[in-house]
């Protein structure tokens, strides 16, 4: 029999967080690859677990629905993109003329979607699927980037529009910005800040934008 004070310390709980936080992180990943590869319909809890390494009744304790996963990846992506936006203002493009700020705006834009592709791919064809909850908590995030990338428009093209067409002006480009995930490849040849070049300067021709100063 093993006496009290042989017994080993139990581990830190900090390492217990750690490991759930790295297996949750194992699911979601999973989670956009068989989304991104059967779409939100075709994929399975059951797929999702496989590809994690884990058995399903493992799954569902750190995730109870599929919709709980999709809702995890769409949200996570939308952060991404806010976090972006609030470091503009703060980047050392803020500080020099408006059109190089919205550059580095499209820049990071593109580059976001080409090294997260998969997750560009679920969040933009499977967001239908989210409940009306949840769908609103996503579209209020998209319109808080939308109007900061608005916002930077407006300073480089000023009294140049009204607020729809401002608007529409945004979405439309956006359009742009999102569209490589539809085709990007990682080892196709282009590297993610060469195709974030090339957009951004599309981008902003498409804009009528000058970017001599």
């Amino acid at each position: 029999m093993t006496e009290i004070g042989d017994r080993q310390s139990p581990r830190p709980r900090s390492d217990h967080v750690n490991r759930g936080l790295s297996r949750r992180a194992d699911v979601v990943a999973a989670a956009v690859e068989v989304f991104a590869e059967r779409g939100y319909d075709g994929a399975s809890v059951r797929e999702i677990a496989e590809r994690a390494g884990m058995f399903k009744g493992n799954l569902t304790y750190y995730f109870a629905v599929k919709d709980d996963l999709l809702f995890e990846v769409v949200a996570t992506l939308h952060d991404r993109f806010l976090q972006l936006a609030e470091g503009w203002s703060a980047s050392p493009e803020g500080d020099q003329a408006p059109c190089a700020l919205l550059r580095h705006a499209f820049r990071q834009h593109v580059r976001l979607v080409c090294t997260h592709s998969n997750a560009a791919r679920v969040s933009y064809e499977a967001f239908r699927h989210l409940n009306t909850g949840r769908r609103a908590v996503i579209v209020d995030k998209r319109d808080r980037y939308e109007a900061e990338l608005q916002r930077i428009i407006k300073t480089c093209r000023p009294g140049r529009g009204s607020a729809s067409t401002d608007a529409a002006r945004t979405r439309t480009v956006l359009g742009m910005l999102n569209w490589p995930y539809q085709w990007y490849a990682p080892h196709g040849g282009l590297e993610p800040d060469a195709l974030a070049d090339l957009v951004a300067d599309m981008a902003i021709r498409a804009l009528g934008i000058r970017t001599d100063g």
